[in-house]
């Protein structure tokens, strides 16, 4: 073989020695448990734990909440030494306090939230109070497996639809807002039903498709509708109407 051609080989080969060495040296301290896979790794970021025959949920104190629908309950939460982040089970209800033990959960300034970050994984049909926090609202991307949610959102709480480059759909979702942050869709976003009460707070569609609109509004709400959903808006009276 010509010296030219040992030297083309050589290159070739050298590299794909090294690349295989470094997999054989890699895989040998994983089986040893020397080092964990990256989703091993993320596990051992949260804890989880399942329930059973919850119907329904209540938030308090969190500024970092994922709700992903699911066909059962599943509660993922950021492990953290300092976190004060803790649950109750009270029959058919959930209840989640981002506060610390002696706090109420209601009426707490803003930079008392709980950062820690929290998943919940919620079956297709639940009411989810959302108290003074920020939740983050994923659609399913299957328009048969479309999840229906009923939620009321209290004392600066907020709901946003989670931004995806796919359509994201949600069978229904009823919305009661009082004093709240804000609710807000996404242009993905696809609902058949909505409806939605608000006093005192902010609803924007930003281009969402929703087949059948109810609204309630009092006069100090704000509300940003785009295209068809501005014909599709029911003609309903506000919810202080009625007072004199």
């Amino acid at each position: 073989m010509k010296t030219s051609n040992k030297i083309i080989l050589a290159i070739i080969i050298v590299p794909l020695l090294v690349v295989t060495l470094v997999n054989i040296t890699v895989y040998a301290k994983y089986k040893a448990g020397d080092m964990v896979s990256a989703g091993s790794a993320d596990d051992k970021r949260y804890t989880r734990t399942s329930f059973q025959n919850i119907r329904h949920i209540a938030i308090y104190a969190l500024n970092n909440c994922r709700i992903v629908p699911s066909d059962s309950l599943l509660l993922q939460i950021q492990k953290e030494a300092s976190g004060s982040l803790r649950y109750e089970v009270h029959g058919d209800s959930l209840v989640i306090h981002g506060e610390p033990q002696n706090g109420s959960g209601r009426g707490i300034e803003p930079g008392e939230r709980n950062f820690q970050d929290v998943k919940l994984f919620v079956p297709l049909m639940a009411s989810i109070l959302v108290d003074n926090s920020s939740v983050e609202l994923s659609g399913n991307a299957d328009s048969a497996k479309a999840a229906s949610y009923v939620f009321s959102v209290v004392n600066r709480g907020s709901i946003q639809v989670r931004n995806s480059e796919k359509l994201v759909y949600f069978k229904g979702l009823s919305i009661q807002a009082s004093k709240a942050n804000g609710i807000e869709l996404t242009a993905e976003t696809r609902v058949e039903d909505l409806q939605l009460s608000i006093v005192g707070g902010e609803f924007a569609d930003n281009g969402a498709s929703i087949q059948q609109l109810t609204i309630h509004a009092d006069k100090e709400s704000r509300l940003s509708l785009t295209g068809d959903n501005l014909q599709r808006v029911n003609n309903v009276p506000s919810p202080d109407s009625g007072r004199k």
